[in-house]
């Protein structure tokens, strides 16, 4: 891609510099607590995730489909 056509649809940012995360107390608590909670929910949407995996091959393991059943 043309380098103009990139640049064009970059969206401006409002960065936390280092020096402020360092010398704001309250902003670093604040920052670390939603990296926490972030963390925690990526976490807990991968173990559900994994659970309804397991489950439904769990359950289609004993419940086999009825055409095996009716082979005898």
């Amino acid at each position: 891609m043309h380098y103009a056509h990139v640049k064009r649809k970059e969206k401006p940012m409002n960065p936390v510099t280092l020096e402020e995360f360092h010398n704001n107390p309250a902003l670093r608590r604040r920052l670390f607590a939603m990296a926490h909670r972030e963390r925690n929910a990526a976490i807990r949407a991968g173990l559900h995730w994994l659970r309804e995996r397991l489950v439904t091959r769990f359950r289609s393991l004993t419940h086999p489909p009825q055409w095996i059943g009716r082979l005898g």
